[in-house]
């Protein structure tokens, strides 16, 4: 299925195997050189019967995807701008279940007031971190190895742990 996607750009490089599904290819737009990883996993889906919000994934120019990275772009968009390195392991995840008591979580509509996320240019996520629905990661922003992203990073800063929080500035 990814030769459709390969075909966009001459200079894009993937690395096979990778998952991708889709519904509809336009909601995928790649920058020139990106780069993603083997054995990752790519859902982008214009339409969810989870949520009304639609799904869109963009990398930016010059972007890195490394292997085994989990990019759910279903019920919010995911951008990732321009010369990002996303390391291995990684999880952006564009929307999560809405939890109420006594319902089955999985068969609950997605949060609507939380989706997507942004991640600005040249950062840097590293291996093993998690970025959640709604949160931004400022431009020239770092988030450490094995981080939880809950909440905006602003630009030019180190963010570490579970939660993730400051560590210090660039």
């Amino acid at each position: 299925m990814s030769y459709r996607i390969e075909a966009m750009h001459d200079t894009v490089n993937f690395v096979h195997p990778i998952s991708w599904v889709n519904d509809d290819f336009r909601v995928i737009t790649l920058g020139r050189q990106v780069k993603i990883g083997p054995f990752c996993e790519i859902v982008a889906l214009s339409a969810d019967p989870m949520s009304r919000v639609p799904g869109a994934l963009r990398i930016g120019s010059a972007s890195t995807i490394g292997a085994m990275c989990n990019i759910r772009a279903a019920g919010g968009i995911i951008q990732i701008g321009d010369n990002c390195l996303v390391g291995q392991n990684v999880s952006l995840i564009a929307s999560n279940h809405q939890i109420k008591s006594g319902c089955i979580y999985w068969q609950l509509r997605y949060d609507e007031g939380k989706t997507g996320i942004k991640i600005g240019n040249n950062c840097w996520i590293g291996a093993g971190a998690t970025v959640l629905p709604g949160c931004t990661v400022g431009d020239a922003a770092v988030v450490a190895a094995g981080s939880v992203v809950t909440r905006n990073v602003p630009p030019n800063e180190i963010w570490g742990g579970v939660p993730a929080r400051k560590i210090r500035d660039v």
